[in-house]
This record gives structure tokens, sequence and C-alpha cells, in this order.
């Protein structure tokens, strides 16, 4: 007997089967025939089920399991700078680059990831699990700690995998503090169940050892200046208690500079209650001896931070009911009874810190609207010697001086143009603090630097080197000079060394002012240029009063700025002359002493 099976196609997905036989039993056999080729069918029917899910998942696949039960993620070397003020250091964190051996980590679904440095084209998700309904779960990113309030980003996961983040167009400025979630849930809001904290493989960019904070308190408006009265910050030490030595009550307090810990990171604001204790320091008192009472007495200082109100009043007790927070410290280690200002001036940075972006630009003054900042104020450390650029107009705040490794403070050199080339425009000695001081700079040329430089012993801020024809003077190394003020005057710092082009107008000489002329002017033809002087006038206007040889022995003393014997005029100008100044149509050079 022999049974045949044969098979021909259809538009059914599986074959139809023709049996026939000859022979004994023929029946018996097509029955058990019929049954082995219903199994070898079913195996097919499935392995063609499976090819087919496999093809129809493939593009969601990638990088992703079902069987995972977290995320990874790959976290890139991170800087606590803020990446614009890491190019002015000519720095930067290279993104997502491999060759730095990222730190992989896994994080579970609903567990908040939070970190303390600038999440800047520093990570990248490399594998998604599967929520319980097979979808892919939703990124929500946000610019604080612990995935509180509302996310500023939320995006598919599928959306970012493999790639670089966050990006500019993700974020126009990086966060300090950040956290981010992976969630499941579909009401659109992620449920926090636990918590990680990111470790990058590497800190390559933060402030070198500690750092003040500043403050500043307001009475009874929620930060607005009284018309007679404009709190100036308060710049206190970490681990210290503060609070402003005054009777008045305030009511709102506005943090100007974070403050940051010996290790770099940056401290928490703490608040305590007012116990009625006194003791010298304020530490039992207005500090609570270091005991937080407030169900939100510890609180982050992000970058969003700086310059907000924060109120201070009817805070919530952990023990039930409101109190007034009258003490403040800047959290590191918790509050150090009894320490000394040497022991906190130890734990700063012998770096100078600088802001370049909290101060009003030029025009304020002229059109009287303050300049609305690109991104929140933020801080970065200089050492000495090192050279920073501007690359646009702007000015700067210098809020502490660095010191060089004499102990002294150095002085600050000034450049027209980026990259500190030759020798500087001008060289000063540097007015530090956390008040409301700007230090202005010339950008005309497109761009500045600055540097700061510490005495070498050689005095080469005097130096004329080869090629540099400048006049080298100062208007402020005799006395204090009237009509004249700065913060660097004020406080008695080292003068101010300028240099100056040949036939260049020099403004702004009062009456009674005495100056140095440090080294003359070198002419295009190599002669040394002569002096002009304009009394009465601004500006260098019109024939000058006297045009007259400048003499070995007038360099390096004190002359009368705007001449001798000249008791009746008020301001006076001068230029080291050449070929003379220019006409004030800018059409070409006149000798101007001989009009």
């Amino acid at each position: 007997m022999f049974v045949f099976i044969t098979a021909s196609s259809s538009s059914s997905a599986f074959p139809i089967l023709h049996l026939s036989c000859t022979g004994q039993h023929c029946q018996n056999a097509i029955v058990i025939a019929t049954m082995r080729a219903i199994k070898v069918l079913h195996l097919l029917a499935t392995a063609s089920y499976a090819a087919a899910v496999f093809e129809t998942q493939k593009p969601i696949s990638l990088g992703h399991s079902s069987g995972l039960s977290a995320a990874r993620l790959a976290l890139y070397p991170g800087s606590r700078i803020h990446p614009e003020d890491l190019k002015s250091l000519n720095k930067e964190v290279r993104p997502c680059y491999d060759e730095d051996q990222p730190n992989e980590i896994t994080l579970e679904l609903d567990t908040c990831l939070s970190g303390d440095y600038y999440l800047n084209s520093n990570f990248k998700i490399t594998e998604l699990p599967s929520c319980a309904d097979g979808s892919l779960p939703v990124v929500s990113y946000y610019r604080r700690r612990d995935c509180v309030g509302e996310p500023a980003i939320s995006r598919q996961g599928s959306d970012l995998m493999d790639t670089c983040l966050w990006q500019k167009k993700d974020q126009a400025n990086p966060s300090y503090f950040w956290s981010l979630i992976l969630g499941c849930s579909t009401t659109g809001m992620p449920t926090v169940i636990g918590h990680q904290v990111a470790t990058p493989p590497a800190i390559i960019h933060q402030i070198e050892g500690g750092m003040k904070g500043a403050i500043a308190y307001y009475t009874g408006k929620a930060c607005q200046d009284d018309e007679d009265f404009t709190p100036m910050p308060w710049a206190r030490p970490t681990d210290n208690c503060g609070w402003p030595i005054s009777s008045w009550k305030f009511t709102h307090i506005r943090i100007t500079q974070p403050p940051i810990c010996p290790n770099g990171t940056r401290a928490r604001l703490a608040r305590f209650e007012n116990t009625g204790e006194s003791d010298w320091a304020y530490q039992k008192g207005m500090c609570n001896g270091g005991r937080i009472t407030f169900t939100d007495g510890l609180i982050d200082i992000n970058d969003d931070d700086i310059e907000k109100c924060i109120s201070v009043e009817n805070l919530a007790l952990t023990r039930g009911g409101v109190a007034d927070a009258k003490g403040h410290m800047w959290y590191c280690d918790g509050l150090e009874i009894g320490s000394s200002r040497d022991k906190a001036k130890d734990r700063e940075t012998p770096n100078a810190i600088v802001s370049h972006n909290v101060c009003p630009d030029r025009g304020w003054h002229r059109t009287g609207e303050p300049k609305i900042l690109e991104r929140p104020p933020t801080f970065f450390d200089v050492p000495t010697e090192a050279c920073i650029d501007l690359p646009r107009s702007q000015d700067i705040r210098l809020v502490k001086a660095a010191v060089c490794a004499d102990g002294s403070t150095p002085m600050m050199a000034k450049w027209r143009g980026l990259g500190c080339q030759g020798m500087p425009d001008s060289v000063a000695g540097v007015f530090a603090g956390p008040g409301l001081y700007c230090k202005s700079f010339d950008n005309s040329d497109g761009g500045s630097s600055y540097s700061f430089w510490c005495d070498d012993g050689d005095d080469r801020h005097l130096h004329q080197p080869a090629g540099d024809n400048r006049a080298v003077y100062s208007k402020d190394v005799c006395k204090p000079p009237e009509g004249m003020w700065s913060p660097e005057q004020h406080a008695g710092l080292a003068p101010t060394v300028e240099r100056i082009e040949p036939d260049k107008c020099m403004d702004y000489f009062w009456r009674n002012n005495e100056w140095v002329i440090h080294g003359n002017a070198v002419c295009p033809n190599g002669k040394p240029a002569k002096m002009a002087l304009w009394t009465g006038t601004s500006g260098c206007r019109g024939k000058p009063t006297s045009v007259e040889e400048i003499n070995k022995d007038d360099l390096g003393r004190c002359i009368e700025a705007c001449g001798a014997g000249e008791q009746w005029t008020y301001k006076c100008s001068r230029a080291f002359l050449c070929n003379g100044l220019p006409t004030r149509s800018g059409g070409g050079r006149k000798n101007i002493w001989y009009d």
C-alpha cells in the first residue's frame, strides 16, 4: 500500500493537501497520514507567524528588548561651569566623545536620576525597556533634582535613542541641577518610586575650592528697592551662620551669587528658625544651632534661582505651624560652631571669581531699560596668568580677586582684541566684591581679552618691547585725581598703567591732576613723539595750547596734567603727536599745531 501526499497553492495563507492511496487498509493509512501532515503544517504555521511578527517589530526594537527591565544610559564627562563660560576659558566638554570612556548605568522605570552638573551634549540612551503594554517609555527631563514640578522636556524614548543629549535645540540654556525619569504612566505625569544619583566618569571643569555666596535682604516688599535705599549683597563663606546685622525686619532675600563648597559642588540654602537664644556669633539664636526645623528648610540653588525673590516669612515647620526664617547659611557639611574667618578664608579658591553675564549693557543708562539676560547669571573662576576672551561687547563683574603665589593680589591686564596678544592696553589694580560694580572693556575692535598678572619683580607692565610704538602713562599714580573716581582708586590699589598710540586724543584730564609718562610713543619715522596740550576743552579740538618735546627727565615723574600755572581751566586733553590727529570728518590727517 502506498499513500501519496501532494499540495497545491491557493489564496489562503497555507497550502491545500491532496491525499490518495492504493492497496489494502487504505482508509486507516489515510487517517494516519492525515494526522502526520496536520502536525507538520502546524509547525510550519508557527514558524511563519513568528517570522511575520519579527518582521513587523524590527523597526521599533532597535536598541530595545522586551526582556529588559531597565534602560541603559551612557554618561560622559561633565562640567560644573556653564558651557558659555567654558568658551571664555577656551575650554569645552567634548560632546559624547567615545574615547572619554562613558560611565554606563542602568535606570529602572519610574526611577528618578538626578545630577549636579550641566547636562549638555554629554549623555545617551543606548537601550530601552518595554512598558507592560508593550509600548516604549516616555523620557521626562526637569531643571531641578528629584523630578519635581513640570518637566522641561518630555519626549518619546524611541526618538532619543543613541542621540547625544541635550542639544541646543532641546534646551537653549542647560541647568546646573537636573533630573530625568523614564515612565509608562498614561496620565501624562510620571510616578516616582525611587531615586538614583548620576555619576559621570569625571567632572573636568569646576571652581577649584570654595566660594562665598552673596545675598541681599529686603524689607516689607517682595524684593523691591526702596526709593532711598538699594540693598547691597552680603558675601558669606559656606557653613557659617549669617543674617543682616540690623534692627530692621526683612521679609525676602535675593541670592546674587551662588556659593561653592570646598569640593567644587554648589552649596544649598539652609533656612533656620529663630530660637531667641543669644550668643556672640548668632549661631544658637538666629541659626538654631544648625538644626533645620522647616519642612523646606534646605533647598538647592539652581541657576534659575539666582536673582529671584525668596520669602522668609510663614514657612511650614516639621512639628506643625509656621515661623519666619531669620537665619541662613550656605550648607555644605553643616554649621561650624565658632568657625573663624581665617578658617573660612582658607577654604576659598585662590583663583579670581567673575561673571560675564550679570552686568547691564552699556546702553542701559541711555535707554533707561536694563538688559534682558539671555540666561541666568553664572560665575566661574579664573587662574592667574590665564587669558580670558570676551568675544562680544559686555562688561564683567569681579566678585573675588585672585591670590598670587606670594599672597599678593594680582593686577588686571586688558587688551583690545582676543587672545591677549602683545602688551596689554592697560594694567591696573583690581576691585572685587559682590556689589553692583562692573568692569568695562573697549570692544570697538570686535572683542577684548584680559588676564590677571602677578608681579614678577621686573615691572613687566611698564615694558616697551621692540615694535610696540605706544606711549605708556598713568593718570592716578601721583595723588587722588579730582573729578575722577573709581573703586580701584578709592581702595588705594595699584595705579593704572595705560598705553596709547601716537596721534590719538587722551581726554578727561582735570585741573590739578598729575600724571606720569613712563615711556614716550615712537613715530613711524622712528623719532619720538611730541606732547600736545589743549586747555579748557575736551576732544583735542582746534589748535593746541602748546606742543613740546618730551625729555628723558620728564619720564617717570609727576607733572601737571593741564600744564603749570593753568589755574583757571577745569579740564584739558593731550596727545602724543607725530603726524597730527585725524580730522573730525575722518578724512586723512593734518598737522593741527600749524592751524
